[in-house]
């Protein structure tokens, strides 16, 4: 969009809105991209430096699992901070007790327990009474 200053006032303008796409890149079907090369100047008098020709990948048409690549902990691995030694009775029975939850992968699998199957339906009766 242009914006055209009118002669009769400084602060009106005129908005022009162009139909046509500046830049049309029709008949190529595999761009390249060009990047400066890790390699040293092979002209340092001319200031030029050699590039290399990479294709030009578009990341959206990846699928998200390539994009992200792998997590890795193993800089920083969790039992190095958390340990089971100095916990009370209490605090050991609490945990043994988390360990035996059965937590779902879906929701098939959480409508098959009982305990699950009840917090399921209050959940969609709460979304469903919220409007939401």
């Amino acid at each position: 969009m242009r914006r055209t200053p009118r002669a009769d006032s400084d602060d009106d303008f005129e908005a022009r809105i162009s139909t046509t796409p500046r830049n049309t890149f029709q008949g190529i079907e595999n761009p390249v991209v060009l990047l400066p090369s890790q390699e040293p100047e092979s002209e340092p008098e001319t200031g030029m430096r050699s590039v290399a020709l990479m294709p030009m990948m578009n990341d959206l048409d990846l699928p998200i699992a390539l994009r992200k690549g792998v997590r890795s902990c193993t800089q920083h691995p969790i039992s190095r901070y958390v340990y089971y030694d100095h916990l009370s009775p209490l605090a050991r029975a609490f945990i043994s007790n988390i360990s035996d939850v059965e937590i779902p992968r879906n929701v098939e699998e959480a409508l098959k327990i009982l305990e699950w199957k009840k917090a399921v339906l209050e959940e969609i009766s709460a979304l469903e009474k919220n409007g939401t």
